[in-house]
């Protein structure tokens, strides 16, 4: 892909502003769409288009958690990225089990909005392609309920991302 589709949703058209203008400084991103509408969110599921789709944070997970659940094959070649005013295990828990592509804490700086592009082109391509897309996962096993596997997963996923920034 020579540039990168991007669509932009929120509420706040404000929000909307500044996340175009931020990302507008790549040079291989290309604004398709931007809109206060989750039925926009709906048309770029439905139809599979590849493409980046940011949430803006006056949207909740729990606002497109319906339509991530109803579209769930699209989300191989449309990525979501939430952004978010506060960041809780339980936020990246849920987005993780929607298949959120990555979670961003408000303010951000530019080498965050960097690091999140990367990982999102390479996972659109890889969709795109049929290829898997390339991932880091660990998995956390147990065969006895009760012991801590949840408890440990969230924590071990949130001290990662802390030690990642």
């Amino acid at each position: 892909m020579s540039k990168t589709p991007v669509a932009i949703i929120d509420r706040e058209l404000n929000n909307i502003d500044k996340v175009s203008y931020l990302l507008e400084k790549f040079s291989d991103v290309d604004v398709i769409r931007t809109s206060t509408s989750l039925s926009d969110l709906e048309v770029l599921l439905e139809k599979r288009i590849p493409c980046l789709v940011w949430i803006g944070p006056e949207y909740k997970l729990e606002d497109i958690e319906q339509i991530l659940k109803s579209h769930y094959k699209s989300l191989v070649t449309t990525k979501i990225i939430l952004l978010v005013r506060e960041l809780s295990s339980d936020l990246l828990k849920k987005a993780i089990q929607l298949d959120v592509c990555d979670v961003i804490q408000i303010p951000f700086s530019y080498n965050d909005i960097k690091e999140t592009m990367k990982r999102s082109e390479d996972s659109i391509e890889a969709g795109v392609d049929g290829k898997k897309a390339p991932s880091k996962r660990i998995t956390i096993f147990g065969t006895k309920g009760g012991v801590g596997k949840s408890f440990l997963s969230v924590n071990l996923a949130v001290g990662l991302m802390e030690v990642s920034q």
